[in-house]
C-alpha cells in the first residue's frame, strides 16, 4: 500500500482495530532453517507508529493466532478491497507531483 493513501485511511478511521488486512508477513522455513514470504489474513489490534513517524499495524493472525507486527508497504488487501480502490470509495486521491510541461 502506498504510504500516503495509508495514512488518509488510517486518518479518516477507515483502517482501526479490528480491521481485516491480507498481508505479506516472514514466517520460519520449512525445517527451521531461514524464512519464507507467506500471505497471510490478520485482523489488527493497534495502530502504532515507529520513531520515525512511519504507522505500522500489530495484528494477529485470523489462522493461528501468531501476532505480527505489519507495515504499510506489505499490505495487500484491506477488508477484501485493494488499497487503491478502498481510497478511490471514500474520495481519497494519491497525491503526486505534477510535472509542468514545456510548451
Amino acid at each position: 500500500m502506498d504510504k500516503a493513501i495509508g495514512k488518509e485511511l488510517i486518518k479518516r478511521k477507515i483502517i482501526k482495530e479490528e480491521t481485516e488486512i491480507k498481508a505479506m508477513y516472514s514466517a520460519v522455513a520449512f525445517g527451521g532453517i531461514g524464512t519464507v514470504e507467506n500471505v497471510g489474513d490478520f485482523t489488527i489490534n493497534s495502530v502504532d507508529e515507529n520513531s520515525k513517524g512511519v504507522p505500522f499495524f500489530h495484528a494477529r493472525s485470523n489462522v493461528d493466532g501468531k501476532w505480527e507486527d505489519i507495515t504499510l508497504d506489505r499490505i495487500i488487501l484491506v477488508d477484501g478491497m485493494e488499497p487503491v480502490k478502498l481510497a478511490e470509495a471514500y474520495g481519497i486521491k494519491n497525491k503526486t507531483k505534477k510535472v509542468k510541461k514545456k510548451k
